[in-house]
Formats: C-alpha cells, sequence, structure tokens
C-alpha cells in the first residue's frame, strides 16, 4: 500500500513539473483527438490516461479533453487528449 501511495505521488509530482514547463513553452504539447462511433472511445482514453478501467461506463455525451504527461527517449511532452462524443459523420471508420 506504502509503495503505491508513494507511486502515485510521484506521478502527481511529475505531472505539475511537466504541466509547469508546458505552460512555459519548455516541452512540447501533443494534442491527439480519439473520434468514431459507439466504439469504447471513452474506456481507452481513461485507461491511458488515468489507468483505469470501466467496462460499464455510459456514452460520453459532451468532448473531454484530458492532459497526461509522457516521457519518450529521454525527452517530456504533454498529451492533450481530446474524448469526443459519438459522432454519425465518422460510422464508416
Amino acid at each position: 500500500f506504502q509503495a503505491e501511495r508513494k507511486r502515485k505521488m510521484q506521478e502527481k509530482q511529475r505531472f505539475r513539473e511537466i504541466k509547469t514547463k508546458s505552460e512555459k513553452g519548455e516541452v512540447r504539447k501533443f494534442r491527439i483527438g480519439v473520434l468514431g462511433p459507439r466504439s469504447g472511445k471513452s474506456s481507452l482514453v481513461r485507461q491511458f490516461v488515468e489507468g483505469t478501467f470501466n467496462p460499464d461506463l455510459n456514452d460520453t455525451s459532451i468532448d473531454q479533453v484530458y492532459q497526461k504527461p509522457y516521457s519518450a527517449k529521454g525527452e517530456d511532452f504533454m498529451l492533450e487528449v481530446m474524448d469526443t462524443t459519438s459522432m454519425a459523420e465518422f460510422a464508416p471508420f
């Protein structure tokens, strides 16, 4: 329990550090839109951003934007992930 709590606190601190750098323009920011019909987009986004999965998650009725600090190859990034509502025009995809 203590190790998990410590990990979460470190993750929150890391998020604050990268968010501050992002606001100052010191790290690159990427915006990602998740599009498609009713297909589990919200569940996938939350699993990626928050590390949680809820199979009973209801349909998203509004667009939501999540921020996630991310590091790759020694470089920090801020990801903004937009979870969009189900749209009929994306059904063919």
